[in-house]
């Protein structure tokens, strides 16, 4: 049922998220259902119409700009992808797209980019694309890992093999807000643990042994215990590159930006 979902979502999606990322979450998802409820439709059995009224009450009644509004409904994608993935419900947003459903809606939803907070949000199609072109099982655990765990790059060269309960399918994520260090529970799929599972077993330790090192960390670097953050960075970059989905733009500064990136990753976790 896609009640039980969303409380299932809300108790082991919306922890690993910090910061604006879950305020955006939250946020979307208490407008979601506060729409369901006052609308009278049965949260268990939505259908397309009612994901164009809750669009179209963003627009008419709630007066939020079109980023603001296909920020939420990508949201709200992710929200029912992972309820598909975990078999806790149907997926209504499977069948929407933006010709028939949500025609004046601007920009597409698919990627919506400069939006309020400054990040290029890849789509699901986007993302199995990127998975695609990694040129080895090593790029795939990071740039799943940035997206199935909503994790900075940073947080991805801090994780280690211990960090994970692969039997509860859970992880502890050591993160930093601020200047305070913080260890956050965080939860993924079948599909991730058994990519996790592969890794460990076989890749990593061929890594390693051609390394001729030993390491604690999920993802170790060349001839480091773990990747460097800029590594990451070059992985999703290059990887993008070679999927077709990777653009630039140039900055404040006249420098050449990347819109596919850690970043955008992990704030597009879930898709």
């Amino acid at each position: 049922m896609s009640s039980e979902g969303i409380i299932e979502y809300s108790e082991q999606r919306l922890p690993q998220c910090t910061g604006t990322t879950y305020n955006t979450h939250r946020d979307a998802l208490d407008s979601w259902v506060g729409y369901l409820s006052e609308s009278g439709a049965d949260v268990d059995d939505v259908a397309i119409e009612d994901i164009q009224g809750w669009l179209v009450h963003l627009r008419d009644n709630m007066g939020y700009a079109h980023s603001h509004i296909a920020l939420k409904l990508q949201v709200l994608e992710t929200l029912y992808n992972w309820i598909d993935e975990e078999e806790l419900g149907a997926n209504p947003t499977k069948k929407l797209n933006r010709k028939d459903h949500y025609s004046w809606l601007e920009p597409s939803p698919d990627k919506v980019k400069n939006s309020a907070e400054g990040i290029s949000y890849i789509s699901k199609e986007d993302y199995r694309l990127l998975v695609d072109a990694a040129s080895c099982k090593r790029e795939e655990v990071v740039i799943r890992s940035l997206a199935d765990l909503g994790l900075r790059a940073q947080e991805l060269n801090w994780l280690q093999v211990e960090s994970f309960d692969l039997e509860e399918q859970k992880v502890t994520i050591r993160t930093a807000k601020r200047d305070e260090m913080t260890f956050l529970p965080g939860f993924y799929d079948i599909k991730y643990k058994l990519l996790i599972e592969e890794w460990l077993a076989s890749e990593r330790k061929a890594w390693l042994s051609g390394m001729d090192m030993s390491s604690s960390y999920l993802v170790p670097g060349h001839k480091i215990p773990a990747i460097r953050t800029g590594e990451i960075t070059d992985i999703v970059r290059d990887a993008a590159d070679r999927a077709g989905i990777q653009s630039y733009y140039e900055d404040a500064a006249g420098r050449s930006r990347a819109d596919v990136t850690p970043h955008s990753l992990r704030h597009s976790f879930g898709v």
